[in-house]
Order: structure tokens, then sequence, then C-alpha cells
């Protein structure tokens, strides 16, 4: 079973958007594969194999290869793992609840505990953090993620990771901002890719919880490290550094595709409509090795796939590739995606021009609160693109992307305002919209705000 516990632990893990018939092939002997191995690890329980016992419960807790999900057995198995380990090392003679005696300061003393005992004594954590199977208690989840931090090898890299944020929250122990990055950083020396994320976003943004300075060169280093190790979220953040030149020597538009495309084929929502819109802008032209090799089929492709080395600075535009991208993510409900395909089917960019396509596209996202999309669909509404006419709905929809500071948005209102199309003639809520409009830098709206206030008589 392939690293069960960490299937509860966090929302790292992503879902591949590729619903192909040899996608739910490797699902079904995915399936059978961890109903098999939960049969061996209850045999194994039974037999008061700790380490069984443990991986059993995160079976229960993220409910792969059981018959459905218990967070009360899950519980009861991390317990009996930890009691079993305990007796096992010969470091306990109590027979008290390890699920509480981790508060106690001489229960916190496990050094002789084996690495394996860290998947009981995190799974004990976690339920206690998070309510699962038994009382919610910070202070006793804290204690048990500090003892498998503690456990030899430079301790549990996901209870450090835990451990970290909760010294940076103040959860369930007294905050303290350098033992928090502390423990981010051994968690990401160990190796784990959550962590290296984690304080690479610490870098980044400068976590005045952590105490933590803005460092571009660090924050790159461990995106890249967990983007190495296929962390999407990490890959998307380390495209982004490339592609905007931050906490890089400069920008390369080709590097980051690179990067954007490994974690859209994971299904990563945002980077498969970045990625689309590269395709779509292109950066140069000639070719481009990098994404010749990326357009191969994923099993042709060698493990070096995670290195953008050899990578051409250049990036061809292929509009086909950016409306296969754009609809990957439009698909999983993304609103910047369903824009973006909207814009293609609008102007015939890589597929056959329809505007009826278009305008349920830029409503879809529209609904979803996109401002961009708020104004499209208000122009289609306008104009007649792909709808019937309705210029109380353009104006509704102008009205709600102006609301958010979107400058055409608020001159189009200001417009609609002044001529009375969609609602009532206002000159004064029109000379209001059009100074808006100026204000986000729009360059005709200060001169018609001026004809409004002449003509209402505010200037002569």
């Amino acid at each position: 079973l392939d690293d069960s516990e960490g299937v509860c632990l966090d929302d790292a893990d992503a879902v591949d958007g590729n619903k192909s018939e040899r996608k739910s092939e490797r699902e079904s002997e995915s399936l059978q594969r961890s109903r098999t191995a939960v049969r061996w690890y209850r045999r194994a329980a039974e037999a008061g194999c700790a380490e069984a016992q443990a991986r059993l419960g995160w079976c229960y807790l993220s409910g792969k290869g059981v018959e459905q999900r218990s967070a009360t057995t899950a519980f009861r198995l991390f317990t009996m793992a930890v009691q079993q380990q305990q007796q096992q090392d010969k470091t306990s003679t109590s027979s008290a609840d390890p699920a509480t005696s981790f508060v106690s300061e001489e229960e916190q003393e496990v050094a002789e505990h084996t690495l394996v005992n860290a998947l009981a004594v995190r799974g004990v954590a976690w339920c206690h953090e998070h309510r699962l199977g038994v009382k919610e208690d910070a202070v006793a989840a804290a204690a048990a993620y500090r003892a498998a931090a503690r456990l030899p090898g430079g301790g549990d890299a996901r209870a450090l990771l835990m451990l970290g944020r909760c010294y940076r929250e103040g959860r369930g122990i007294d905050a303290d901002p350098h033992e928090a990055l502390s423990c981010f950083r051994r968690a990401a020396e160990l190796g784990l890719p959550l962590a290296q994320y984690t304080l690479a976003q610490c870098y980044q943004l400068g976590d005045s919880e952590c105490e933590c300075p803005v460092d571009a060169a660090q924050a790159v280093h461990w995106y890249r490290m967990a983007a190495a190790q296929g962390l999407a979220d990490a890959q998307f953040a380390l495209a982004q550094c490339l592609a905007n030149g931050w906490g890089v020597e400069r920008a390369d538009k080709a590097a980051a595709a690179h990067w954007y495309r490994l974690a859209a084929e994971q299904g990563h929502a945002v980077s498969q409509t970045k990625l689309g819109v590269l395709y779509q802008l292109g950066s140069g032209s000639g070719d481009d090795s990098a994404a010749a090799a990326a357009d191969q089929p994923r099993e042709n492709r060698k493990e070096a796939d995670t290195s953008e080395a050899g990578s051409s600075s250049v990036l061809p535009r292929d509009l086909e590739q950016a409306v296969y991208w754009h609809r990957r993510a439009a698909d999983q409900g993304l609103a910047e995606g369903q824009f973006m395909l909207g814009v293609c089917y609008q102007s015939g960019w890589g597929l056959v021009k329809d505007l009826a396509s278009a305008a349920e596209l830029y409503a879809s996202a529209a609904q979803q609160g996109l401002p961009l999309a708020q104004y499209n669909l208000a122009m289609c509404y306008q104009h007649g693109w792909g709808v019937a006419t309705n210029q109380t709905v353009a104006a509704q929809w102008y009205k709600r992307a102006a609301d958010q500071g979107l400058p055409e948005a608020q001159y189009n209102l200001a417009v609609c305002c002044q001529n009375g199309h969609g609602l009532e003639r206002n000159l004064a809520l029109a000379a209001q919209w059009y100074r808006r409009a100026a204000a986000n830098g729009h360059q005709q709206a200060d001169a018609q705000r001026l004809l409004c206030e002449i003509a209402l008589g505010w200037r002569t």
C-alpha cells in the first residue's frame, strides 16, 4: 500500500483530471491491491504487529482498501500500536491510555521508539487535532507530534511539519516562530515535499508568524526541491517564479511551461490554464526541443523529465495546445480556464469560431465572479454575440464587473447610464462611473465625465 498514512495528512495530493479508460483500469487495479494489503495488515495486526496496526489505522482513517472509513477504529488501532511498541521497547510499564499520556513530561521521552512507531504516534496526534474518533485535544496533539519529531534519524518529517504549524499558530503549545521555522527546515531537509513547499512559501512571502525574511533565492531553491519530487503546487509555484523572473536571473517562459506542464498533467487546474496562455501567446518562434519532448506520451519520457535543463528560451505559439489545456482547466470548473476557452471560441483560435459556446463559457465563469468574464458576457448581451440581445442584462453584468474595479466595465456602465441603455438615463451616475474608470486608468473616461458634468450644469 503506497504510503497509506499520507492520504489524510494534507491537501498535497493532486487529483488527475484525465478520465480516460486507462486511468479507470489503473484505479481498479489500485483498489484491488489496497484491499489485498488491508487483508494482510489485518492478519498481522491481530498477531500483535505494531507497524501493521498503525498502517491499518491509516487505511481506516483514509478509507483506502477498507469497507468504509472509521475514525474510531483508526484511533483504536493507533493507540494499540503505540502501546504495543512501548511494550516491545520496554520504555513503559504503564497501561495508561497512550492517547493522553503524551501530555506528561515522562511520556515525551520517546527516544527509544523506532521510526515505525512514528506512524502510530502521528496517527494519535492527527486524530486529536481533527477530532477523529476522539475528542479534540490540541495539547495532546502537539505533544504527540513533538514525540514523533524526537524519534531517531532526525525525527519523523511529517510530524515535524505539523509540529511547526502548531508552533507557528500557538495551537496546543506556546507560539514560537523560531521553533516553527526550525521544524519546517528540519522536515524539508529530511526530504518531505510538502515541508519544502511550506518553507519556500515562508521565504517567498516573508512569514511574519515565523519571523522569516523574504529571500527569493531560498524560495526558488525549496520550490525546486519539492517540484522535483512531483508536488504539483510546488511545480506551479516554481513555474510562476520562472515566468515572472522572481528569484532567478531572468524570466524563462519555456522553462516555466515545462513546470506548468508537469503540474497540469497532475490535474492542477491553474497550471493548465497558465500553460494554455503561454501557448496562446508564445514567446518567439523556432524549434523548441523541450516543448517537443513534453508533447510525447508521458510513458515515453525519461525520468529526467523533472529537469528543465536543455529547454529552449523560446516557446512557439500553438493554439491547438492552448485550447487543449484551457479545456482541461474549464472541465474542472476553473473560472479562468472557462474564460480563456471562451476567448478561443469567440476569436476562432485553435478551433472553429462559435459565439454561442463562447457566451456559455463566459456565463459559467461570470457566475463564479470573474470580472473579465462578466465584462465579456455583458458585451455578448449588448451586441447579440451568441445570445439574444438584451441591454438590461448587459447593464447588469457591466455593473457586477464594475463593482470589482474593472475600468472597461466601469466605462461601459457609464455609457449605459448616460444613454439609458438597459437602465434609466442618469447623467450624475454616469459621471460617477466615468470618474471611477478614469481613476483606474481608462484614458477616455475623464473626457466623457467632463461632458456629463457640463450637461448637468456642474461646469460651464
